[in-house]
């Protein structure tokens, strides 16, 4: 019987020390496979991901660079994290109704993970005329989500937005992407105090604030 006990004792502190390993395990492979990230920094070498829009420009330096006075942006946030530590997660989406681009028309919805620009999604009016031209290596009859390889730093894709209904095209730089992710990986599980989103239609000197409820 007492061999019996020490044998299960030996297994469960067997079991505690695997568990143990594999903690550390992923700890290290987080974060020692990725360097240190601020999830902050401006230092990467932009990326051009269509036309004058760049990857890494603050929404003002966006702003700035665009022909049309009206727009609507959108913010929000993973919330307040109680640890000092963990760095934002603000994402900032930037609507433009009518934008010309590539030569085509349609709504721009341009995101911006904590004020740097990551990606962009065109939403053009004539789907079947700008995929021919533009993106011939894409598949329009299926709704599925196609991705390929622009550059090494930007991937651009196209998928059927179900909440609109309609196609778009996207390009994306994926170290911004890979930042998302990341954090999503490291912080998500943190506690939080939620923060309301915040909308805002900016129109000439014209300006309207909307709360959204979360």
């Amino acid at each position: 019987m007492t061999v019996m006990r020490l044998i299960k004792r030996l297994g469960i502190l067997a079991f505690v020390l695997i568990v143990i390993f594999a903690i550390v395990a992923v700890w290290w492979w987080e974060y020692y496979r990725f360097p240190p990230v601020s999830f902050l920094s401006r230092n990467a070498a932009p990326a051009v991901l269509v036309e004058n829009v760049r990857s890494y420009q603050s929404v003002d330096q966006f702003i700035k660079t665009i022909s049309t006075k009206r727009y609507h942006l959108r913010k929000s946030s993973a919330g307040e994290r109680q640890n000092a530590r963990v760095p934002p997660y603000d994402v900032q989406l930037v609507t433009i109704e009518n934008y010309r681009n590539l030569g085509f028309e349609g709504d721009l919805v341009v995101e911006f993970f904590n004020d740097r620009l990551s990606s962009v999604r065109f939403y053009p009016n004539d789907v079947v005329g700008f995929a021919r031209e533009k993106m011939p290596q894409f598949d329009l009859s299926s709704e599925r989500y196609e991705a390929g390889s622009l550059s090494p730093n930007v991937i651009v894709w196209t998928a059927v937005d179900r909440q609109k209904g309609r196609r778009y095209f996207g390009w994306k730089d994926v170290r911004l992407d890979t930042e998302m992710r990341l954090w999503i990986k490291r912080y998500s599980f943190y506690p939080i105090r939620l923060r309301k989103k915040v909308s805002h239609d900016f129109e000439s000197e014209r300006t309207a604030h909307k709360w959204i409820p979360t």
